[in-house]
Formats: C-alpha cells, structure tokens, sequence
C-alpha cells in the first residue's frame, strides 16, 4: 500500500541519518561563543564533512532541544537547563582569566596581586547589580576580591568588545579571547591568576539516538576544544 510504503522510506531515512553524516545540523549556544569560537570551527569542520549543512541559533537563553528542534545545544553549567534528563557531554573545562587592552595598560598602575583590580577600571558581565565577588587561585593559594563595575554588559561577547576597546580590565572565558589575545588586542593580566570549575556541555534531546551529522560535530568541536 502506497501509505505503508511511505511509512517504510520515512523510517529508512531516520535510520540512514543515524548511520550517515549527512544532512543539517542545528545547534545552539552563548553569544560569546557563537561568535569567538564556533566559526573557525565550523569552517574546518564543513571542510572535512561538505555534505553537512549547518544553522547556528546565537542567544544566551536556555532553549528547550525538543521544542526548537536543536540537535546539540552548548551550555555552561547544567543548572540553568530544565529539569528534563537531558543527555550532556562534556566538550571543555572552562577557565575563566583577567585581560585588558594594551592601550588601557599603558600607564595605568601596576596590577600584580588580585587586591589590585579594585583601584582600576572594570567591565563585568551583567549577572547581578552592585559589587560582583571574585575568586581568583594561582594554584596555592585563592583570593576573593569585592569588584564594582564601571562598565556592565548583558553577556560576555559585548564584554570582550569593550575590553579591546580600552574600556577597563574585564573577566573573560580564555577559550573565548584566543583571536583577541594572538592578534595583540587583548593581554592577560594578572597571569597567574584564574578561576576555573565551569564544563562546556553539549546537550542534547533525551530519549533519542543521535544523528551521526551530530555526533560527528560533537566529536569535532571536544577535539578542537
């Protein structure tokens, strides 16, 4: 019957999309990665696999994988995602360092133990109003330093922009300035210093077997990672 066989390619094409890597990809993440990071990343990555198209959604907001159809959403820290037994893998430790622009550098005053950032100007991401509390370790020992904001920002790519900019010393994931630090835009400061306990994840839908399309974007963005 014409309705049973089109029930039949239907599931063909389900399994061939779990066995090929072929087909569409839609993934997720932070603004800040979705610009810094991902598109070297997916460049190579669509080099090796020209039969794989990819949509990138760019938003800091937890987005349900089921209800928009994602098949890989990249989060950092599993607490802000519904509580739905998601199935996550980590792709990267996230560490989290101090950096300025040289040009704010130049003659300010000297920054050589955590306690020093209070006299300078700061740009922060915007999680909460009024003093942000940081700890900072160098291994030995941890520091935790009370940071009020001259300049705020909604998420850590528009912080990254005003920090090459001149606008002060701000927080900023390393895996996030990498083009910024190498082109000379951005310097680490206080270099023995950071603050490290946040993983990337890859999530994805539970209750499902994953694409190879996805699997293999997954696998590729741990390795580059």
């Amino acid at each position: 019957m014409p309705a049973l066989a089109l029930l039949d390619d239907a599931g063909a094409s389900v399994r061939r999309s779990r066995s090929i890597a072929r087909g569409t990809i839609r993934i997720t993440a932070p603004i800040d990665i979705a610009i810094e990071v991902l598109p070297e990343i997916i460049t190579s990555f669509r080099q090796d696999y020209p039969q794989i198209a990819i949509e990138v959604i760019a938003t800091d907001a937890t987005l349900d994988p089921v209800a928009h159809r994602i098949d890989l959403a990249l989060r950092v820290g599993l607490a802000q995602m519904p509580d739905m037994q998601f199935q996550a893998f980590p792709i990267a430790e996230m560490r989290v360092s101090m950096f300025a622009a040289p040009s704010y550098l130049q003659g300010s005053g000297p920054i050589e133990v955590p306690a020093d950032l209070e006299r300078h100007a700061l740009v922060l991401p915007r999680e909460r109003p009024g003093v942000t509390h940081l700890s900072l370790s160098n291994g030995a020992r941890e520091e935790r330093v009370s940071l009020r904001a001259d300049v705020r920002a909604s998420d850590f790519a528009c912080v990254l922009k005003l920090a090459e900019a001149g606008a002060g010393i701000a927080p900023l994931p390393e895996i996030v300035v990498v083009n910024s630090v190498s082109t000379g835009r951005l310097v680490r400061v206080l270099p023995d210093w950071s603050w490290s306990g946040l993983t990337l994840h890859a999530i994805s839908a539970p209750g499902r077997q994953m694409t190879a399309r996805a699997k293999a974007f997954r696998d590729y963005i741990k390795a580059r990672l």
